[in-house]
């Protein structure tokens, strides 16, 4: 039989980490969070957030012009790091991927639960979520390239509902007329607006999906750093504006309207632009979340793909099936991973606890995952400074810059102590940082 084996473009890659990300999905749940800190100034906290993000990203595009080898930051840190902590690095960024699919099942379950009541239909979550995990599975098993298309059509389809929300906040001229007050930096405000870059960080997590398919793309070393960069401005944009039409739609003077909001999306619809357009930003949230949940869906059996053909994990995991044009046995194993994680904390604790047990373990890694590269950056260029151009803006001053942009953050997680089950987050990681060393140490002997 003829292979379905083709390399991706740049449309293709753009939209796995665009889509990964799902900015509509992001505007709908986590603008909240950030406005709790920020307030009315919650657009400049996604300008700063913004450039902390990309001067990540640019990190992770220098390391990618570099390299396409299979498994994105496992191959990034292998080649400045060495193997340990490129494997470490990769081993990190596969749980990201493992708990933050089961997180996005969860939130994506109850997205389209909600919506389902507003048309009267009662519909079991257990069985949302497994029916959802089974018809994204199908999809996904028609390529990297097919799946990359229907989510860029999908979450296209919720940024032009999006748009037509935001389009008649401004028409109306919000609460209290259009004004750059939001925009008005004052020192006072600067905590406020740094705590907020906390929840804008998390809103761009996914930018770097596309590293994890680079073997499958046409000119990696080109087509990667371009998506990386590209992606991350797009969004940006996309952010700050539309947090712009939120803080706008409220009301400078009615911000606890907007840190309270369960739903400040469908409550901006409703008040400018009638009840259709309130259920129809629903739908575009729903939909965003469900194209989210796909590209993760597929980076976690792209890492599951690239440690086993690496023999960290079974080898099997790292065979490819070229007639379907995927890493099956990997797809199907993230797929299992998927329905246990849901079934084991989704039945007995609700949707709301699974999405933030799993985001929470998701997030500290990201974190762990950028600050890695940004180390790997500075050690691949201090070797390689004789041939780089810019090493040092590339090699020290972005990555640096980088790193404390991310230690915010990080540090924030870990104190002052969150309650529980926040709390034993970190030590589950470390749990799982140790059981790769282990790993690692194993297959190293075994080697040898």
């Amino acid at each position: 039989m003829k292979s379905r084996l083709k390399k991706m473009s740049l449309l293709n890659t753009l939209a796995i980490s665009f889509t990964a990300i799902a900015p509509t999905c992001a505007m709908a749940f986590n603008t909240t969070a950030v406005a709790k800190f920020a307030g009315i100034h919650m657009p400049l906290s996604f300008i700063f957030g913004g450039i902390a993000i990309l001067l990540v990203g640019a990190c992770f595009a220098i390391m990618a012009s570099q390299t396409s080898g299979v498994g994105s930051v496992y191959a990034y840190n292998k080649l400045a790091l060495g193997e340990r902590a490129g494997f470490i690095t990769g081993w990190i960024l596969t749980l990201v991927y493992v708990v933050g699919g089961a997180g996005a099942i969860a939130m994506s379950t109850n997205f389209l639960q909600v919506l389902l009541m507003r048309f009267g239909v009662k519909a079991s979550a257990v069985l949302i979520a497994l029916s959802m995990l089974v018809i994204l599975y199908l999809i996904n098993l028609l390529g990297i390239k097919m799946a990359s298309d229907i989510s860029l059509i999908i979450e296209v389809i919720a940024i032009m509902i999006l748009a037509v929300v935001c389009g008649a906040v401004m028409m109306h001229g919000g609460m209290s007329g259009i004004n750059l007050q939001p925009f008005a930096l004052h020192a006072k405000n600067l905590p406020g607006i740094g705590q907020g870059i906390i929840y804008v960080i998390i809103c761009f997590a996914g930018f770097e999906e596309s590293t994890t398919m680079a073997v499958r793309t046409k000119n990696p070393k080109r087509t990667i750093p371009l998506t990386i960069i590209s992606t991350i401005i797009l969004v940006a944009l996309i952010f700050i504006a539309v947090s712009y039409v939120q803080v706008i739609g409220y009301g400078e003077s009615h911000v606890n309207g907007l840190i309270n909001s369960k739903a400040p999306l469908n409550y901006l619809a409703q008040t400018y632009a009638g009840g259709s357009m309130a259920t129809l930003i629903d739908v575009a949230t729903t939909i965003s979340s469900v194209a989210s949940f796909m590209g993760i869906m597929n980076a976690g059996a792209y890492m599951l793909y690239a440690l086993g053909k690496e023999h960290y994990l079974p080898k099997a995991l790292g065979r490819f099936n070229k007639h379907l044009a995927t890493p099956f046995i990997a797809l199907t194993t993230i797929l299992v991973l998927y329905a246990i994680e849901y079934v084991g904390l989704g039945i007995p604790f609700g949707n709301n606890m699974a999405y933030s047990m799993y985001m929470g373990v998701a997030g500290l890694s990201f974190l762990a995952v950028y600050i890695l590269v940004c180390i790997g950056i500075m050690a691949y260029l201090h070797r390689k400074q004789a041939t780089v151009k810019h090493v040092l803006l590339k090699g020290v001053v972005i990555p640096v810059l980088a790193i404390v942009a991310l230690c915010f953050p990080l540090i924030s997680n870990l104190y002052p102590i969150p309650p529980f089950p926040m709390n034993i987050v970190p030590y589950l990681i470390v749990v799982y940082i140790v059981i790769g060393c282990v790993v690692h140490a194993v297959e190293n002997s075994n080697n040898h």
